[in-house]
């Protein structure tokens, strides 16, 4: 007998809702809500499976909204990340943002990646989920480049990792490249769509194959070929050289279309039955994929269809999300939720009430002993990534840097950086301070003594040490401190 996960997935999908202009992403929140990027640049949400006319979140000047993800905390941050294509100074780019749920609308924190992935309007990945390590993965497509997914300084045709703050990790597998290289994780991607980590912290990752690329393999490995890859650290996994099964140096797929059909998968999820789900756009079915235990798949096959192109799957408990893309754009329900909204009394009441969701106004009660020192950590990460990105040459020229800090709530927030060198004491060179009204992000520019930069203005490398200290309005001072290398 199937297991009871597998007899929901294999059950007729509902549909929840219409109306919809090019749904790209569903993310069920822990309150039973469900929020949908729509591609044109909005947010829409659900409220008791019903979508609500007004979206959350907009951006009329945007060209895409795309992936949308919550951050590991969110329970106790509020916060979520957003892969945005928009026009500025004339370019294309995508770059990411932290948005705040107030419980009834999603509010701009900060910008938190804003490296220059390019964009085309068309391969431009935009998938995002965070990982068991607590890092942010991004896919980014090619945008018809041929030279970009090889080179490690693109971040185009690529899977990125980052933390939280935008900052790459140093374990990242390009990291002593420098410069973009830092922030890949994989390379040698087309156009990935989908993105999931399995029950073992696996990634794998859905892309599309060759059709239609003027710069494709010769024959019979110029069209189809859309893959399925298991995702491994600075793996390289061939495009535009090498697709399908062709003998090479990179990574094979685990799985492809062949040469046709053609699938074109639209995403990736990971299902409480422990199988693969990689709903098909230009395939118009869902198709099952078994993992074997050993980075194989054991079996796959279609699971769903006549529902037309299928562009979004996402779990929900035993069930799972479907969005259908143009030109009948729908929003599915594959099985039964069995959300319960925080406080919902299932059994005897809990030890302690739950805490309630923050108040959707201007201004926001001065945060407890718990959040202020969590807004203060967040606050020097954030200036630490915006000073490793600077570098020493920019931090001279300007004499400054300047990042956004949100959640703080009303009270006084100074920034110190201190240039810290072996047997010496630690020198201050440089300073800021801000004075933030509500919990929204503020800008904090944070300048160079003239002393500091002096003592800064000849180093290849300096080991800085940035330092937090917030004074919320009610409570006790919070102070943090981070440590940086920061490169000429």
């Amino acid at each position: 007998m199937p297991a009871a996960a597998h007899a929901q997935l294999a059950a007729p999908p509902r549909v929840v809702a219409t109306g919809l202009s090019t749904p790209w992403e569903v993310v069920p929140l822990p309150d039973c809500r469900v929020l949908v990027t729509e591609r044109p640049g909005r947010i829409r949400v659900l409220v008791n499976e019903v979508l609500q006319p007004a979206p959350v979140y907009e951006n009329r000047s945007a060209q895409k909204f795309l992936g949308l993800a919550l951050h590991p905390q969110y329970a106790l941050n509020r916060r979520l990340y957003l892969y945005e294509t928009a026009t500025r100074s004339g370019v294309r780019r995508s770059r990411i943002l932290r948005l705040i749920d107030t419980g009834t609308t999603l509010q701009l924190e900060t910008v938190v990646f804003d490296e220059g992935i390019g964009s085309d309007g068309s391969h431009d990945g935009g998938r995002m989920v965070f990982g068991p390590d607590g890092m942010l993965y991004v896919t980014t497509g090619d945008i018809h480049d041929p030279a970009l997914p090889q080179d490690p300084q693109s971040l185009n045709g690529k899977i990125l990792r980052m933390d939280p703050e935008g900052a790459p990790p140093p374990d990242n597998p390009f990291f002593a490249l420098g410069g973009d290289a830092r922030y890949v994780w994989s390379m040698g991607h087309r156009h990935p769509q989908g993105l999931a980590f399995d029950a073992a912290g696996r990634l794998w990752e859905t892309e599309h194959g060759t059709t239609g690329e003027a710069h494709a393999p010769p024959a019979p490995n110029n069209q189809g070929h859309d893959e399925l890859n298991l995702v491994v650290r600075g793996g390289n996994y061939g495009w535009p050289a090498v697709t399908g099964d062709m003998d090479d140096w990179t990574i094979r797929p685990v799985v492809h279309s062949g040469p046709a059909p053609a699938w074109a998968p639209g995403d990736l999820a990971f299902a409480a039955d422990g199988k693969l789900y990689a709903p098909m756009l230009n395939g118009a079915h869902l198709r099952a994929l078994v993992p074997d235990g050993a980075g194989g798949i054991a079996s796959h096959a279609p699971v769903l269809t006549g529902f037309g192109r299928l562009r979004t799957a996402v779990p929900d408990g035993a069930a799972m999300w479907l969005t259908t893309d143009e030109p009948s754009p729908r929003l599915l329900l594959l099985g039964t939720r069995t959300c319960v909204p925080p406080g919902t009394s299932t059994g005897p009441p809990p030890a302690t009430p739950p805490a309630a969701l923050p108040a959707a106004t201007p201004r926001a009660p001065a945060p407890a002993a718990a959040s202020a020192t969590a807004a203060a950590r967040a606050a020097t990460a954030r200036l630490t990534a915006a000073v490793r990105r600077a570098g020493l040459r920019r931090l001279v020229r300007t004499g400054s840097v300047t990042f956004r800090a949100g959640g703080l709530g009303p009270g006084r927030v100074s920034t110190r950086l201190s240039l810290v060198r072996p047997g010496r004491t630690a020198r201050t060179i440089a300073v800021g301070k801000a004075a933030p009204r509500t919990r929204a992000a503020v800008a904090i520019r944070t300048k160079l003594t003239p002393s500091g930069r002096r003592a800064v203005r000849t180093l290849r490398t300096a080991r800085l040490r940035a330092r937090i200290a917030y004074a919320p309005a009610t409570g006790p001072k919070v102070i943090r401190t981070a440590t940086v290398t920061v490169r000429r």
